[in-house]
């Protein structure tokens, strides 16, 4: 795990201070080695900070020259079937000097050329320049582990792990693309491949880019399709599932305990985490799990945990969240995130990241169960309300009216589910990844418009798989946009942040390969009401059923009681109306109303609230 950066310049020559400066930003990610290359005619630059994991040696060093000199990389990741891959290129000639998946990647490169991507099995970014055909090519991972942001004008191209790294060029111009403040506002994060910045993408995931410095020419290329996958599967049963996916999984996690320093597991007590740690237990002896807990019971998975972590006999750290370090540390996320960010869950994310960096340099995971096997709640949620989609017009409007003599408060208000008329609002309309409706946005966001969400990613994802079924839609767009977005955004900039590798077993590709093939009814049973039954099916082998049977619990901390509280403040001085007003982005009275609508108690608003707020903080820390 590492941080890389680099420049290609038209015209110009690349200054290598200038290249230094950016790879130091990110220090945090790579704190063991640090490196920079620049060719000849100085106009391409490559450096890197390197996380030691395996091959500790110098011989890891980065960036790294191939043995004919014929390219050079800059990596960030792990590779982690580089032993086949090895064995494989050994064969075919090519000799070692390290033990390192780096070098494995130059190698594969010379085989077989841009195609070594599809062979690699791993979470990845890295800058590959092949210097006879004057080419930079920049590469991510299958799900966007990793990540990879890029920036492109007239005379260059500057890349590098995290925004911060790019801002620090003096040639970089920081413009707010706010024709991405309604997405964000909707989804606290800004969907890829947009940034914050104008002019600034992110590589997306399964994706690899063609610069050529010669002609300036940007072109990118999908090497993975997760949507041809969908339902390929379909008469697989539960039984033959578990029976196919323990092996699958167990590989998966073997895989990702090689390393030459110390591994351990993140532990919440739920299904995924429990059984990535239930699967170690079976691999490895004296693991060490870690986790955190809150003083507010209906937050606090810490107890579950702890009796996982007995019945496994795994070597346990617990640690409790006070609101103070979490006050604290809410002024640290515009730092650790590089632009606006609104899960609230990256707060306990970091904390339990340092808490295990403490004693392991490399944590496991579990997260991506709940998008490949179906687990959120609400996906049964939609499976009974697209009933709605095909009532007529008429009986629409008298189910409204009724509401309205009868409904309560809450019923009323979601009046809103009569006028879906699409699928895909449906299913955002009540997607609990959402911040806030669409509604609600377009009346915080000047001059919003649905338009913008109807042509977003969500969109594209739902509709490209809807041919198999509306089932298999819900999951497939979270996996698409939430998982790479949210998830492992905030998995990655909270682990890197204290130099911490975070893996990910269940995004081993074949395991996604094969969960994407299984039936919905194999996923979530007849009635789409029992997510996950394929990870609960196969967790009953481990472990007693008592154990982790019990309703879901976000990973989160307890915010809208927060807010109404000690973090009052928060509120009074970044969504000021004068403030508001004067910045003109958001609708200051809008807001208002939502502030006292959540002061009040008579609706939790806190979801949207936080997504404002950490704007704010983004904008006063960024200056931009």
């Amino acid at each position: 795990m590492c941080g890389i950066v680099g420049v290609c310049a038209r015209k110009g020559v690349i200054e290598e201070g200038d290249l230094a400066r950016m790879r130091d930003t990110l220090t945090y990610r790579g704190p063991d080695d640090e490196g920079l290359w620049v060719d000849n005619d100085r106009r391409v630059g490559l450096a890197h900070r390197r996380l030691s994991i395996i091959d500790l040696t110098v011989a890891g060093h980065q960036p790294m020259v191939s043995d004919s000199g014929g390219s050079v990389l800059s990596y960030n990741g792990e590779i982690y079937n580089f032993v086949e891959l090895r064995e494989e290129l050994e064969e075919k000639g090519c000799r070692f000097k390290s033990r390192s998946d780096t070098e494995v990647i130059l190698h594969a490169y010379d085989v077989w050329g841009i195609d070594a991507i599809r062979k690699f099995n791993g979470m990845f970014a890295f800058a590959l320049y092949d210097q006879k055909k004057k080419q930079l090519i920049l590469a991510r991972d299958r799900f966007g582990e990793k990540p990879l942001y890029y920036y492109v004008n007239r005379d260059l191209l500057i890349f590098a792990s995290e925004l911060k790294a790019i801002k620090s060029h003096p040639r970089f111009s920081a413009s707010i693309a706010s024709d991405l403040a309604l997405p964000y506002v909707v989804w606290g994060n800004f969907p890829c491949p947009g940034t914050i910045f104008e002019d600034t993408k992110k590589l997306p995931p399964a994706h690899y880019l063609i610069y050529d410095i010669e002609t300036h020419d940007c072109n990118t290329v999908r090497y993975w399709q997760p949507a041809e996958y969908v339902g390929s599967c379909p008469d697989i049963s539960l039984p033959e599932a578990v029976a196919r996916l323990d092996p699958l999984l167990t590989d998966a996690v073997a895989k990702r305990l090689v390393a030459d320093v110390p591994v351990g597991a993140f532990l919440s007590g739920g299904i995924d985490s429990s059984l990535i740690v239930a699967v170690i237990s079976r691999l490895v002896d004296n693991l060490k799990t870690f986790t955190i807990g809150f003083a507010e019971t209906e937050f606090n998975e810490a107890p579950f945990a702890k009796k996982i972590a007995e019945h496994l006999g795994t070597e346990h750290y617990e640690y409790r969240v006070s609101q103070q370090e979490a006050q604290d540390l809410l002024l640290q996320l515009p730092t650790i995130y590089d632009e606006p960010f609104a899960d609230s869950s990256a707060i306990p994310t970091y904390i339990v990241s340092k808490l295990a960096r403490e004693q392991v340099k490399v944590a496991l995971t579990g997260d991506g169960g709940d998008e490949l096997f179906g687990g959120y709640n609400t996906y049964p949620h939609f499976y009974q309300l697209l009933l709605l989609l095909g009532l007529p017009q008429g009986a629409k409007s008298g189910l409204s009216k009724l509401v309205d003599w009868a409904g309560s408060d809450r019923m009323r208000r979601h009046r809103a589910l009569l006028q879906q008329d699409e699928p895909w609002k449906l299913f955002l309309y009540i997607n609990e990844r959402a911040n806030t409706k669409i509604g609600d946005a377009c009346s915080i966001v000047l001059g919003g418009k649905e338009s913008q969400i109807a042509e977003s990613a969500f969109v594209d994802a739902f509709k490209s798989v809807a041919y198999r079924g509306l089932m298999q839609s819900a999951p497939f767009t979270d996996m698409s946009t939430y998982l790479t977005d949210d998830i492992l955004t905030k998995v990655d900039r909270a682990s890197m942040a204290v130099s911490l590798e975070a893996r990910v077993p269940l995004l081993d590709h074949r395991v996604a390969e094969f969960a994407l093939g299984l039936s919905v009814s194999c996923k979530m049973g007849p009635m789409r009401n029992k997510g996950k039954r394929v990870l609960r099916s196969l967790l009953a082998n481990y472990l007693p059923a008592t154990l982790f049977e019990r309703p879901k619990r976000g990973f989160s901390i307890p915010l809208a009681k927060w807010f109404r509280g000690d973090m009052r403040w928060l509120l009074s001085e970044y969504l000021d109306q004068g403030r508001l007003k004067k910045e003109g982005l958001f609708d200051a009275k809008a807001v208002g109303c939502m502030v006292q609508e959540h002061l009040s108690g008579r609706r939790d608003r806190e979801a949207v609230l936080w997504s404002l707020v950490c704007w704010q903080m983004w904008r006063e820390k960024w200056r931009v």
